[in-house]
């Protein structure tokens, strides 16, 4: 099975969330929240949840060409999105631990159109 989810907007980098958890621990919260409901109501109700764990490619899309470190974009805020603990309702995977989250990769790539990001979630099948 495999899910796609779209997102427009950029995902905050962690120099990002630092100065926001330094500014406030509620800051940081409201960002965290914020996006686990933008995830969550892109998750279609009519799909079911993964029953097996899942790999996940993330594809960080930017309109323009700066050169950005990779590692400086963690997917915590996606994940948190996608699971029953924080959306009993309406969820992906069970949780984000790595029993259900097997593996997973980040891209960056140029689209000169629209900052977006996708998740592209398959079971290990």
């Amino acid at each position: 099975m495999q899910r796609t989810i779209k997102l427009s907007g950029k995902l905050p980098s962690l120099n990002t969330l630092i100065n926001y958890a330094k500014r406030h621990w509620g800051a940081y919260a409201g960002i965290k929240k914020q996006w686990k409901k933008k995830v969550n109501d892109c998750i279609n109700p009519n799909w079911n949840a993964f029953m097996k764990p899942v790999h996940i490619d993330i594809i960080l899309y930017f309109t323009d060409k700066r050169k950005r470190d990779l590692d400086n974009y963690a997917p915590k805020l996606l994940f948190d999105g996608l699971t029953k603990k924080d959306n009993p309702d309406k969820f992906l995977i069970y949780d984000d631990s790595s029993n259900w989250i097997k593996s997973y990769r980040v891209m960056m790539q140029f689209q000169a159109d629209k900052e977006q990001i996708v998740m592209i979630i398959n079971d290990q099948s």
